[in-house]
């Protein structure tokens, strides 16, 4: 049900298998050529003439190598007196840059259910590596001179059985975390589950589309929700027209929730602010600017939230016409 296909769409993968219903293993069709920038970027004198040669601002392009210079040493300054360091011999930068290099350049497997992320590499002894990877999508960024986030060595460990390997990452993807939220309807309560589930490309000039698996009564359902076009918002207000009779609990869908200037485009469709809250600070006599006081009174919500002072919104009430029911 999960297009994984669309979510790997730019990452070239072969050999794609569903472990289980939650997590999925692939492959590259052959090993990556490692890029230029990771390539040079310990050199003291790097060809920054090669390194995005159509960009006209080569004092930004010094800046991004840099950067990633930066974020290298960060990363291996965390991994000292790690056990991985200490096993692998791991004693500079530049060691721990091939180390990255065979994860996400070189990697025998790569596992993910959408929210965590893994690559295994093969070592001589036999010894497999399995490395927790920041997100999906820093298996694309890794390839740019943007990338950031890098593993923590301290999350890198290794075992001595291809099998056993697989069995620890079988057992992190299980741990996946669900949003649940209640639907009120006149048979009674029941609950929706949300896992998230990675994203595919919205189309061209669209931002991404953000999968979620959803769960009600043990019958699942994949909700797309996309910024500009039916964001959270509009995808929890409409679940009444896929649930006949039932409303989410939820901000999304309460009287007292309202978008505020840009807050919906900022936020992609999943911030705003509770009116109920606004009201009770605005008259508390507290200092308002950035309304970052104590006590706080949480009046930036997520659609996603929700509170005892829930109360449904009428759909003459709505802001937002096409979320109508009737």
């Amino acid at each position: 049900m999960i297009p994984w296909a669309e979510v790997l769409s730019r990452i070239p993968f072969e050999g794609l298998v569903a472990l289980d219903e939650v997590a999925v293993r692939f492959a590259y069709p052959q090993a990556l050529e490692v890029p230029l920038h990771w390539a040079v970027v310990l050199e003291p004198a790097p060809p920054l003439a090669r390194l995005l040669p159509e960009a006209p601002n080569r004092a930004a392009v010094a800046s991004l190598l840099e950067g990633l210079r930066h974020a290298l040493y960060e990363s291996f300054e965390r991994g000292r007196g790690s056990a991985l360091f200490a096993t692998a011999g791991i004693e500079d930068a530049a060691r721990w840059r091939d180390v990255l290099l065979d994860h996400y350049c070189r990697p025998r497997w790569i596992y993910t259910n959408g929210q965590a992320t893994y690559s295994l590499v093969e070592r001589s002894g036999p010894r497999y590596e399995v490395a927790r990877l920041p997100s999906l999508g820093s298996l694309h960024e890794f390839r740019t001179p943007y990338v950031r986030d890098l593993p923590d060595p301290r999350e890198v460990v290794e075992l001595g059985h291809l099998e056993g390997a697989e069995a620890y990452v079988l057992g992190k993807l299980a741990l996946v975390e669900v949003r649940a939220l209640p639907l009120l309807g006149e048979a009674g309560q029941r609950t929706l589950l949300l896992r998230a589930c990675g994203s595919r490309p919205g189309g061209a000039g669209q931002r991404a589309i953000s999968l979620y698996r959803a769960y009600v009564g043990g019958a699942p359902m994949l909700l797309e929700m996309q910024p500009g076009r039916r964001d959270a918002y509009t995808v929890l207000n409409e679940l009444p027209g896929r649930l006949p009779g039932e409303v989410v609990h939820a901000c999304a869908t309460c009287a007292s929730f309202r978008f505020s200037g840009m807050s919906r485009d900022a936020s992609g469709g999943t911030r705003g602010y509770c009116r109920r809250r606004l009201e009770a600070a605005r008259s508390s006599g507290l200092p308002m600017p950035g309304l970052d006081v104590r006590p706080r009174y949480g009046t930036v919500v997520s659609v996603f939230d929700r509170c005892s002072a829930y109360e449904p919104i009428a759909d003459a009430d709505r802001e937002v016409p096409f979320c109508r029911h009737r």
